[in-house]
């Protein structure tokens, strides 16, 4: 049995959400609240998503999730788990990168169930993947006809809509293995459909400037392409400037692409997330965008600020490592308005005093005094 402890200050809020990484995937056994009481074993209460088990993280809402069961979330909080997979690998790293891929696992399934009687099943396992939390089980019953275990309720509700009855109930499933039992006294037929998020790793080559990582068949899967949420680039600490380029060199976050037809013009951006600890892109998009050409080495380049290029002449994005004369000449295209889509590169920062990477957007004076301290090797 693995514990986990940790205390919620006095001062947090329903809008404070924790998450907790670990190595080896993990079955939930024990959520004790402050007050010594086991959320897993009271009644359950609708949590509408103050809680998810990733197998190896836990993401929740210690004020919200209490707070269903009539609780206090301030204070110490205690995680208890059982590890049944030592290979699965933690999402959160002390140093150097993670390389991830994730997407949704879809499995949709009828059975009947005798009343009284117990139904279990297993959330899909994929070769090669592991499995992270479950985002959505849906069962086409509410919480009063059927019971879901290891699992907390997320909600359920049912009705009358123009003569149609409707039933329904998403759960949070905390094992691998469920079991679904029913309540009622007679036979019930129902529909269980689910989404698991699972996810992989993906080998990287670091360098001085950067990082390379290949996506092939194996790791995107065309034919599925709508199930993949993200591909994510992770580091523990902050990351300097960067840019990712695809495997033909574009850079990633000026693709689009738009197809003509006779109704309308599709346009299609691959939407990159230059985050403070991730950069990361939407594959489907990706895929929309490149097609076939999403396969090969990408390649995240890391950058100074204030290094806008090199060259002879100067070219924008031709990063070189250092802020020199190149710069400047390319800075002051950007100054004057004469760098085209390019001039966003200039905009280092903002306020008054100027604040480096406060970016308003322009550049001007303040980006001025603000490329001059990087020149003259007072940038951050």
């Amino acid at each position: 049995m693995r514990e986990i402890q940790f205390t919620v200050p006095s001062d947090a809020s329903y809008e404070d959400y924790y998450t907790i990484n670990w190595n080896g995937s993990a079955v939930l056994q024990h959520l004790y609240a402050p007050n010594g009481a086991d959320i897993l074993k009271l009644e359950k209460q609708p949590i509408w998503d103050y809680f998810k088990w990733g197998f190896v993280y836990i993401s929740f809402n210690p004020v919200g999730l209490a707070s269903q069961y009539g609780l206090d979330g301030l204070g110490l909080w205690k995680v208890q788990m059982n590890t049944i997979d030592l290979t699965a690998p933690s999402l959160y790293i002390p140093d150097g990168f993670h390389v991830s891929m994730h997407r949704y696992e879809y499995m949709s399934t009828i059975v009947t169930i005798a009343a009284g009687e117990n139904y279990t099943l297993n959330l899909p396992p994929v070769p090669n993947w592991y499995t992270g939390t479950s985002d959505l089980f849906r069962i086409n019953a509410t919480s009063s006809q059927v019971d879901v275990s290891p699992a907390l309720l997320d909600y359920s509700y049912g009705g009358i809509s123009y003569a149609y009855a409707y039933a329904y109930s998403y759960w949070r499933p905390y094992n691998q293995t469920i079991v679904i039992k029913n309540l009622g006294v007679s036979q019930l037929s129902i529909e269980i459909r689910s989404f698991i998020e699972v996810f992989r790793l993906i080998d990287y080559q670091a360098n001085a400037h950067g990082l390379n990582f290949t996506i092939d068949s194996e790791v995107f899967d065309s034919a599925i392409s709508g199930y993949y949420l993200s591909l994510d680039i992770t580091k523990a600490t902050p990351w300097r400037l960067t840019t990712l380029y695809t495997p033909n060199g574009t850079r990633a976050d000026a693709l689009f692409r738009i197809i003509k037809n006779e109704t309308m013009d599709d346009y299609y951006m691959l939407s990159v997330v230059y985050g403070v600890y991730r950069v990361g892109f939407d594959p489907y998009l990706t895929w929309n965008a490149l097609e076939n050409d999403i396969y090969g080495t990408w390649n995240l380049t890391f950058r100074e600020l204030g290094d806008l290029g090199s060259g002879i002449p100067p070219t924008f994005y031709e990063f070189d490592g250092k802020v020199d004369g190149k710069d400047l000449s390319l800075f002051l295209l950007c100054f004057k308005g004469l760098a085209g889509p390019d001039w966003r590169i200039g905009d280092l920062g903002g306020g008054m005093p100027p604040v480096f990477f406060a970016y308003d957007g322009k550049v001007d004076g303040k980006d001025l005094s603000l490329f001059l301290m990087c020149f003259k090797g007072q940038g951050p």
